[in-house]
């Protein structure tokens, strides 16, 4: 993809005089190359690594790095820029491919599946703590529920988590499972 000399050396001039404070300056640098970055990037993805994401995540995240480093980097060659940030946007996919590769597939829990024997929980409860413990666990909502099971005992990461529960992110669902489970042991506390 080759920049005009023209958009390049305004580019340049673009990146000083936001290093020099003029905000609007780098409005005007990431939005005409992110709009280069996302039509260069789409359909780049594969599948595999689109659990995480849309393509325009992997830019924006690629930009958001560029941009923090934005006052240690030099780009004086036209075309430098965008380089840098594709080359970003590569390296997250990969990133993203090999976590996708070393983490198995969710699948849905099949309902009609019960165990019947007694829990590690009910074995360790007694009976007045057991049934203090079912009624809370009980009153949490179905999203809660499914996060603690899903932590607890099916040792989700917190990523897999907000995926299953639809929470906007790793933090939110971690945020969702250590409340639950803190309302769920002061319960059994009595």
């Amino acid at each position: 993809m080759s920049v005009p000399e023209d958009a390049q050396s305004s580019t340049h001039a673009l990146i000083q005089r936001g290093r020099a404070g003029d905000s609007s300056a780098w409005d005007r640098v990431f939005g005409r190359m992110l709009k280069r970055i996302r039509r260069w990037a789409h359909g780049r993805v594969p599948q595999s690594a689109l659990g995480a994401g849309e393509t325009q995540d992997f830019v924006q995240d690629a930009a958001l790095g560029v941009w923090t480093r934005m006052d240690q980097l030099d780009f004086r060659k036209p075309g430098e820029l965008d380089a840098y940030v594709r080359q970003a946007v590569i390296n997250r996919i990969r990133d993203q491919a090999r976590r996708g590769l070393a983490r198995p597939a969710l699948l849905p829990l099949d309902p009609g599946i019960i165990d019947q024997s007694p829990s590690a929980l009910e074995r360790a409860l007694d009976g007045e703590a057991l049934v203090r413990y079912q009624h809370a666990f009980a009153a949490l909502d179905v999203r809660d529920r499914e996060a603690v099971i899903a932590r607890a005992t099916m040792g989700y990461t917190f990523d897999q988590i907000a995926e299953l529960t639809g929470r906007p992110s790793a933090a939110a669902a971690r945020m969702s499972v250590n409340r639950s489970i803190e309302r769920l042991r002061r319960a059994v506390d009595g």
